[in-house]
């Protein structure tokens, strides 16, 4: 019989990493989504931009929630509540940096309104 070797848990800053690749991706999906993966229309769109405001708002909350600090192999509701949370508070997040600098800065819009919906409901069914 083969030799199983057991699956340690992995270090907290993997997870982290981890996570942080799923933000990204899950903004860049939804840029895709929302333009019905039409490559040539996302160069009027700041695809880039807007999935690392994402990505790295998505990690600050994440660092202030500790939801990276569950067990993979033993998630609780509790876990998934965390990173409801996490998820939640980031759509907030970018929802009032867009705010500011659309109504303070008058800058553009950073990032579409439903690119943020889409994204965090990708991160969510993703990360858990």
């Amino acid at each position: 019989m083969l030799k199983v070797k057991r699956i340690s848990i992995l270090p907290r800053w993997i997870i982290a990493c981890l996570d942080g690749i799923i933000l990204f991706q899950s903004a860049f999906l939804a840029y895709l989504i929302r333009l019905n993966f039409d490559w040539s229309d996302m160069e009027n769109y700041q695809v880039m931009k807007g999935s690392l405001l994402f990505f790295g708002t998505g990690l600050l909350v994440m660092f202030y929630t500790k939801s990276y600090v569950g067990i993979v192999r033993h998630t609780r509701m509790r876990d998934g509540k965390s990173l409801f949370l996490t998820i939640l508070c980031n759509a907030i997040l970018v929802g009032i940096i867009n705010f500011v600098a659309v109504r303070v800065l008058g800058a553009s819009l950073i990032i579409p309104n439903s690119v943020v919906i889409i994204a965090s409901l990708l991160a969510l069914f993703f990360l858990v």
